[in-house]
């Protein structure tokens, strides 16, 4: 039997919600989710976001933490429990914008 980390469970989870709430096939919701990754690698005490559901990392790899999926939900902002960066809803931004800027975390990027 193997273990599911917190992240693996709450892509998943997310995964099924949407895949329910659209009425579309598992595959389809699969191919369109993806949730945006922030890193605070400079330190800043508040990051502006485009989106109210994303993960945090801390800082970019090796330094980064476990990476924790955030959901603010009816609010406009959100602490990381475990590096403490507050993440503010900022209708302006485009979901893959941020200020300060550089803080989206490509797949890509972390995959490296």
């Amino acid at each position: 039997m193997s273990r599911v980390s917190a992240y693996e469970f709450a892509t998943v989870a997310a995964m099924f919600a949407a895949s329910t709430a659209a009425g579309s096939d598992e595959g389809e919701a699969m191919a369109k989710i993806a949730t945006p990754h922030f890193a605070n690698d400079i330190g800043a005490e508040k990051i502006f976001v485009g989106v109210k559901e994303l993960q945090c990392m801390g800082a970019r790899p090796p330094y980064d933490h476990p990476h924790v999926y955030l959901d603010m939900g009816a609010d406009s902002q959100i602490l990381c429990p475990y590096c403490s960066t507050l993440y503010v809803y900022d209708p302006r931004l485009h979901e893959s914008e941020s200020d300060p800027r550089d803080c989206l975390v490509s797949l890509t990027d972390e995959a490296a």
